[in-house]
């Protein structure tokens, strides 16, 4: 009886636990996803000024600890003609290295899957 009463408190102190830790994190995750979503704006702001083009995308989804996806990215000319679709960009990274300021050995791979260019909108 006593080994049972144990058990039902073992698994009761567990599931709160993960609920505490769940609360815990989700202002640290959320407060991350805010950085990076600023940060990501920043950087769309500096290309679209440097490159003359208009970027948009649908999904900013970044995984704290390795990587940044970015879904369905479009690229515009500053007239709003279509030159690129990106299905997906995934960026990979080093979150220690890049907290120390190591830029140049923070990031990993950066993949692009399903990009489609039109290159006569490049020359026109």
């Amino acid at each position: 009886m006593k080994t049972k009463i144990r058990d039902i408190l073992s698994i009761a102190i567990f599931f709160i636990l993960i609920i505490v830790a769940i609360l815990a994190v989700r202002p640290a995750y959320t407060g991350l996803l805010d950085r990076m979503t600023d940060s990501a704006r920043e950087f769309k702001a500096g290309i679209e000024e440097k490159l003359s083009l208009k970027i948009s995308y649908k999904k900013l989804s970044p995984s704290i600890l390795s990587s940044v996806n970015i879904r369905e990215v479009t690229l515009f000319t500053t007239e709003g003609k279509k030159i690129a679709s990106i299905n997906k960009i995934r960026l990979d990274y080093r979150l220690l290295k890049l907290l120390k300021g190591d830029f140049a050995n923070g990031f990993k791979n950066l993949v692009v899957d399903g990009a489609d260019v039109s290159g006569s909108e490049l020359v026109s």
